[in-house]
């Protein structure tokens, strides 16, 4: 029996008279994971907007970083680069443009990554028992709100014993708050 190739319209109007995958399926002689697939294709929203403005290199970069991969990797994979450090000077470059920092957060929502989700996994990892990956949270929470950037840093040190000299004199002082 010579399998017909599916119409996407058929087969919405299929599922909207009633018909199951199954049953879709055996009307265009294909298997059901075949329906599965293709319906889920369609009922996708389309892709975000910004990403479609962009080149097919510059699109497929920004798929492997929502993807998970590192900048590096992303512009290896995206684009003709000779090495390593080229890649890395690449992804910088692509990286320091607003319409692909868009492209990629908009990217993020449609996966349905987006921040309140990023930021309950990383509180997660954050509160995990093994320090070990606490820590890597704690590290990556900071890159991300950019505590670690060099304007957020005092220029001038404090010395250790005034913080514990201020601390000891809060204390101290709401204990005679309370007795009062």
């Amino acid at each position: 029996m010579k399998q017909r190739k599916t119409d996407d319209q058929e087969i919405l109007r299929l599922l909207k008279e009633g018909k199951n995958q199954k049953e879709i399926a055996q009307h265009f002689g294909v298997s059901p994971v075949a329906i599965h697939k293709r319906l889920k294709r369609l009922t996708l929203p389309p892709p975000p907007e910004s990403l479609q403005k962009l080149t097919k290199k510059e699109q497929k970069f920004c798929i492997a970083i929502a993807q998970g991969k590192t900048q590096t990797q992303a512009a290896m994979d995206s684009y003709d680069v000779t090495s390593r450090e080229s890649a890395k000077s690449l992804s910088s470059q692509l990286m320091a443009k607003e319409e692909i920092q868009m492209s990629i957060s908009e990217l993020m929502d449609y996966v349905g990554i987006d921040k309140p989700y990023r930021i309950r996994r990383l509180k997660q990892i954050i509160d995990s028992a093994d320090l070990n990956i606490a820590h890597k949270g704690l590290d990556m929470s900071f890159k991300l709100d950019g505590s670690y950037a060099a304007e957020k840093h005092l220029h001038g040190v404090v010395p250790l014993d005034e913080i514990i000299r201020k601390i000891h004199m809060d204390i101290l002082g709401n204990k005679e708050e309370d007795q009062d």
